[in-house]
């Protein structure tokens, strides 16, 4: 990972920061001017609802008037209905006169829309950079060094196995052995927790401060985890060459010598041969 990547995420951070101020000034003009040349409309808005209630009104006592038979005099219509119709006709001629200008106006406010939202997009993209601008100095300053630090002292320990295996010997194959299970239990039962909040507080803080740091995370929390159960050691006598063991023999049914033994068990031992039985006799000196 590169870690002599120049910064420029911040600078241009603090360069967008002043141009989103002055586009926000703009689109708050164009607003401006788009409102008051709306008014016009908004009051031949208001003028016409004030006289559609009171010509429902007027109407509906006509209606009763009617109902009535005609009885006394026609109810006359408002004055203020009259003040009404005058104004929404001076009104209306208001909003032709305005019309062009307020198209205009309203043209102007949408680029200024455009314009601000294309320079908070780009902050946006700016910001995340900023972000990994800080974290790229912090691992260069304090996290490369402690982790550095970490595993240099885990080196110490883990040096040991590898030199006690070389020896040989059972005993120091079993101590290697032990100091690979300590390494493992300590290195799987302690757990420490993240802590986000500090890392929200700078990236809301950078949105408005290209200045912001990423603060320490203060006090650890350090989690005891439960250590893993660990197999026992294996048995490797049993791989050592013993050489192979001769298969067992199976047991041979006796036979007697025919020179020595009586002719009578050797008669039946052996299958009966005239020629052979000849021969035996001759030899043991018998008629």
């Amino acid at each position: 990972m590169p870690l002599d990547v120049p910064s420029t995420a911040r600078d241009d951070l603090a360069r967008l920061r002043d141009e989103i101020s002055a586009a926000q000034h703009k689109r708050a003009r164009a607003q401006e001017a788009v409102d008051r040349l709306e008014r016009p409309h908004a009051e031949v808005l208001a003028a016409r609802a004030e006289h559609a209630a009171l010509k429902a009104e007027h109407d509906a006592a006509i209606v009763v008037w009617y109902e009535s038979g005609c009885s006394g005099g026609r109810p006359e219509m408002p004055l203020k209905m009259l003040h009404l119709e005058h104004e929404i006709g001076d009104l209306t001629r208001n909003l032709g006169a305005v019309e062009d200008r307020l198209q205009a106006a309203q043209e102007a406010l949408q680029r200024a829309n455009e314009d601000l939202a294309i320079l908070s997009g780009e902050h946006r993209s700016r910001v995340y950079g900023a972000v990994v601008e800080a974290a790229r100095d912090r691992l260069q300053r304090y996290t490369t060094p402690a982790m550095v630090h970490s595993m240099l002292e885990l080196s110490i320990v883990q040096a040991l196995p590898p030199v006690l295996r070389g020896r040989s010997d059972p005993e120091a194959m079993s101590a290697a052995h032990r100091i690979d299970e300590m390494i493992m239990v300590a290195r799987s039962s302690i757990g420490v927790r993240c802590d986000l909040e500090p890392a929200r507080r700078f990236l809301i803080e950078l949105e408005h401060n290209p200045d912001a740091e990423l603060s320490d995370a203060g006090e650890p929390t350090i989690e005891a985890l439960d250590p893993p159960i660990i197999k026992p050691m294996e048995d490797w006598s049993r791989y050592i060459n013993r050489g192979s063991e001769p298969a067992p023999q199976a047991d041979q049914p006796f036979l007697p010598n025919p020179a020595t033994a009586d002719p009578g068990v050797v008669e039946r031992m052996f299958w009966r041969n005239p020629q052979r039985e000849a021969v035996m006799r001759a030899e043991a000196g018998c008629s």
